[in-house]
């Protein structure tokens, strides 16, 4: 039967297609409902801000059996149990992510057991799962923002994040020794800046849960969020678009860091947002007495150091390091290579009893290093334990320092 529609009605062919704009224009917000203790509570997730739930999560508190010596640094900070680890593993039906979740989490489990530091599986905050259209790579900024908001514990004052493809070779190594609280950011580099400035791994790194690292965060989240409806890039502090034909789109001027078919996703990501950060990131240096011109960088608010702090990328690596870490390797690849390590190391002490393994990788060589930034020479400085780069690079000032 025919519908009449009154006069000054819209035709219900428009309102579909108005509801349908509005669903579109909706699909940014999400609002999460669940029931804690018979309170409801709500979630709006868009992009301007992230206020989280406080929903139960799966972690583990250890009480430290050895206390934290004189190795920590002047800026370091001594209180284990505010340090929260944490990691995402999407297993579902993959019977070698599993087992590659098995060797890894029971290393975090195993060495938050010695230091008393708090461990977490993303995978168990009920919000990671309601972005069934972002690719998971992506989740980790997600994973991150709620770890540092997560209001059912006390807030941790540091978050270390890292892939599910590394593991702890070291547990006598304090986390502290790398917790410089004039920064609220620690990456690893691989190559030296300012050359490789932005050449960083972010398969693990350091936190300071501080506003700025929660926003620092959030713009990348916000990203994420429009990328999927838009396929567009980001803005810069002047709301330019950092689309295929700006400079600042590409690293090294080749590498593409956004848009389509970009091969680092979340890491590249983070070089991007650091390397042309938008204006509620930015800090303003003091104006220069010479030039009269005031520079805007976020650079002050980050750290920068070498991979062997605490990312140590196999063959490139000794014995003794903190964290191996396995990119760019399938899941198969990483389980032969950490059950390899399992039989020939002492996770207490880091010790590897390479000599006994015929796997090369497991060899520690320094010959030709990770990135095309550095020198390539057959016995660098790497290859001992005063490596360039230990303990930061120190070429940027904290900024409270300036």
């Amino acid at each position: 039967m025919k519908t009449t529609e009154a006069p000054g009605d819209i035709p219900t062919h428009h309102k579909n297609h108005l509801i349908s704009k509005i669903v579109l224009l909706l699909l940014p917000v999400l609002v999460a409902i669940t029931s804690v203790n018979g309170i409801i509570l709500y979630l709006t997730l868009n992009k301007t801000t992230v206020d989280p739930m406080p929903v139960p999560v799966t972690y583990y508190v250890c009480r430290p059996n050895q206390t934290v010596d004189s190795r920590i640094q002047q800026y370091g900070d001594s209180n284990p149990s505010n340090v929260t680890i944490v990691s995402l593993y999407f297993v579902g039906d993959n019977d070698e992510q599993a087992q590659l979740r098995k060797w890894t989490w029971h290393s975090r489990e195993a060495y938050a057991s010695r230091w008393g530091h708090r461990v977490v599986d993303a995978t168990t905050y009920p919000l990671i799962h309601t972005f069934p259209g972002v690719d998971p790579k992506y989740l980790k900024i997600l994973a991150m923002i709620l770890t540092m908001e997560d209001r059912s514990v006390n807030r941790p004052q540091w978050v270390m994040w890292m892939d599910s493809d590394a593991f702890f070779l070291n547990h006598s190594k304090p986390l502290e020794e790398h917790l410089d609280a004039r920064y609220d950011l620690i990456l690893s580099s691989a190559g030296k800046p300012p050359r490789d400035l932005y050449a960083i791994n972010n398969g693990i790194f350091f936190v300071r849960n501080t506003r700025w690292s929660r926003n620092f965060f959030r713009e990348q989240w916000n990203f994420v969020l429009e990328n999927q409806q838009t396929g567009l890039c980001p803005r810069d502090e002047y709301g330019k678009l950092l689309d295929d034909n700006n400079p600042n789109t590409y690293y090294n001027g080749y590498f593409k860091l956004c848009g389509t078919n970009v091969p680092w996703k979340d890491q590249a990501l983070m070089m991007l947002t650091l390397a042309n950060p938008s204006s509620s990131l930015v800090w303003r240096e003091k104006r220069s007495e010479l030039s009269g011109t005031t520079k805007t960088t976020l650079h002050c608010h980050v750290k920068y150091t070498a991979l062997r702090d605490f990312n140590s990328v196999p063959p490139w690596y000794k014995p003794g390091d903190l964290v191996v870490h396995l990119p760019g390797l399938t899941a198969k690849q990483r389980i032969t290579i950490i059950s390899e390590f399992a039989r020939i190391s002492d996770f207490n002490t880091g010790v590897v009893r390479h000599n006994e393994t015929r796997m090369t990788i497991l060899k520690p060589s320094f010959a030709k290093w990770p990135h095309p930034g550095t020198p390539t020479v057959s016995e660098p400085a790497d290859a001992t334990d005063e490596y360039p780069g230990k303990g930061g690079w120190y070429y940027n000032e904290a900024c409270q320092a300036s």
